[in-house]
């Protein structure tokens, strides 16, 4: 079943069917808390939402919480964490789905604590939070595939994150062993050059003939999250050219977005792309 017509199907028995039991959510959409804007029930052992500043952090001891998975890419302040008596796993991932070995992690995540209390968060809450947590549901065997994508439903996941989608509606667990996947408390986040890697091969991806208006626009909402996360890399540059470096990706995100509602992109769009992207790699020398 194509993607739209699926979501909006699982809004319908949503809206209609409310399940029961210890280990299922009421659905409901995210609410806020002290310190955290956005907390999701996938079900009572299961939450998802934004990023918590330290006063979420003590919320999510006051909920229970044993365990704090970050997916973002800024590292998580693990010694508040641990003081609070909660364990630190930080697995950063991008828009463009779960690779395989951040999905090797959470298998051995999932096996080695099948029962605690998860609490698992990106930025905003809406996106890669929710899809590795509707994963997680699937491998602990509290969920389906269907109560997966009415998790994506309920926060709000963007329906161009098809890599998020894909993953949650069919979860794909690596072959050999788990056991020594890696469950980090904290990860260097990547560097500046390696993001402008990750920009360029998006961008490249932008001059296939075959791409249609739909898969140019999934494309273009990565490119565009993917200078919102330079931007939260305060560090990237001198702080006398912070300012400078600022107004360029804003002027680029705000490009990106506009040319995500356009029926095609023709070359002098793609050419903006460059320019845009030209002026930010100059601001950040």
């Amino acid at each position: 079943m194509p993607r739209r017509p699926l979501i909006i199907l699982v809004c319908l028995l949503t809206a209609c069917h409310t399940p029961v039991g210890p280990e299922t959510s009421e659905r409901t959409g995210p609410s806020s808390i002290d310190g955290i804007e956005r907390v999701h029930e996938v079900n009572p052992r299961l939450l998802t939402g934004s990023s918590p500043d330290a006063i979420g952090y003590r919320s999510l001891q006051t909920l229970g919480v044993e365990v704090v998975l970050s997916v973002d890419g800024p590292m998580p302040p693990v010694d508040l964490i641990h003081g609070l008596g909660m364990q630190s796993i930080h697995l950063p991932i991008g828009y463009d789905g779960v690779p395989p070995e951040a999905m090797r992690s959470l298998v051995r995540l999932a096996r080695e604590k099948p029962v605690e209390t998860l609490y698992v968060h990106c930025h905003q809450g809406r996106h890669r939070g929710p899809a590795v947590a509707a994963i997680l549901s699937q491998i602990r065997g509290q969920g389906s595939a269907e109560d997966g994508t009415a998790v994506l439903v309920a926060c709000g996941t963007d329906p161009d994150y098809e890599g998020l989608w894909e993953a949650v509606e069919e979860v794909v667990i690596p072959t050999g062993s788990w056991q020594d996947a890696p469950l980090p408390a904290s990860v260097e986040p990547a560097s500046l050059v390696r993001q402008m890697v990750t920009i360029q091969a998006l961008r490249d991806r932008l001059d296939s003939t075959e791409a249609s208006s739909a898969e140019n626009a999934s494309i273009l909402l990565l490119l565009q999250d993917a200078f919102v996360e330079l931007k939260r890399r305060r560090d990237s540059v001198a702080p006398s050219r912070l300012d400078d470096w600022n107004d360029h990706l804003d002027r680029t995100i705000t490009l990106l977005e506009s040319l995500r509602s356009r029926p095609s992109l023709d070359a002098s769009q793609r050419a903006l792309i460059d320019t845009r992207c030209d002026a930010c790699h100059t601001a950040s020398w």
